[in-house]
């Protein structure tokens, strides 16, 4: 099974993964894939140089206890030295027991430990906008405080979409629906060409993170450049971008608004 795996081989690796767990969630082989990797020798270090390659082809529930307790080390105060921004991001996405108290300690002490961790200082940018993320979504923070942080602070709507959605609680996909409706899109993204992209990319957030949302996407779509997952859905079965389709998807979410269902389980 799996022959070749090891860090002597990384590129090999990540064709592999890419390739095995490429077009739709299968729990069972996804989970053979994912903690075979991570508990082979080198498995949890090289998780770490290649978090933004691997993290999102995996649910949460695909890790076994095993993974887990491999990968909680990274969670611990005495990890950071190790960690840049994705770790963080990963570490939140799969809430192992300490990784709270350890962005709280970061927070507190950002600027010592920045100096030691350079790789830490996008965490320190924007007023420390990430690192409130991150709690918010752990429930250490308040979600409200940071969500308007997001939308007053961000210069890229794309970008502030993007940082709504790793919030990950009811209000922020609350603020994404009201962009979605084309409504509280702030002054500085008022144009007509920015309005309807917002939307789109609005549309998108729907179809990765909300799980009562009737289009779920695939694996694939799920892994697509956030710009890229609506305007060019055709190519892939399903046109998201028709003005017919934002209609529908506006419309369900006008009756649904109250009972979002996220799904945690994404990155």
């Amino acid at each position: 099974m799996f022959v070749g795996f090891g860090r002597d081989n990384p590129q090999r690796i990540l064709r592999v993964l890419d390739l095995v767990a490429r077009k739709e969630y299968d729990s069972q082989y996804d989970s053979l894939l994912v903690n075979y990797f991570l508990n082979s020798r080198d498995g949890p270090l090289f998780i770490l140089d290649n978090i933004p390659s691997i993290a999102r082809k995996f649910l949460r529930s695909n890790y076994n206890k095993e993974s887990l307790n491999k990968l909680s080390f990274f969670s611990t105060p005495q990890s950071l030295r190790f960690w840049d921004p994705f770790v963080a991001e990963y570490q939140t996405f799969l809430e192992l027991d300490s990784v709270g108290t350890t962005l709280l300690l970061l927070k507190r002490n950002l600027a010592c430990l920045t100096t030691l961790n350079p790789r830490l200082l996008p965490l320190a940018e924007q007023d420390t906008l990430l690192l409130n993320l991150h709690l918010a979504r752990l429930g250490l923070f308040n979600d409200t405080t940071v969500v308007e942080q997001i939308i007053q602070s961000t210069p890229n709507y794309g970008y502030m979409i993007e940082l709504l959605c790793k919030v990950r609680t009811p209000y922020a996909f609350a603020r994404i629906g009201q962009f979605l409706l084309g409504e509280a899109i702030p002054e500085r993204f008022s144009a007509e060409s920015y309005r309807a992209q917002i939307s789109k990319i609005a549309l998108s957030a729907y179809i990765r993170y909300v799980a009562n949302f009737p289009d779920r996407a695939i694996k694939f779509q799920d892994t697509m450049d956030r710009w890229n997952l609506v305007t060019f859905s055709a190519a892939h079965g399903r046109d998201y971008s028709t003005p017919e389709y934002l209609d529908w998807a506006r419309q369900w979410y006008r009756e649904h608004q109250g009972a979002l269902i996220l799904d945690q389980n994404k990155f």
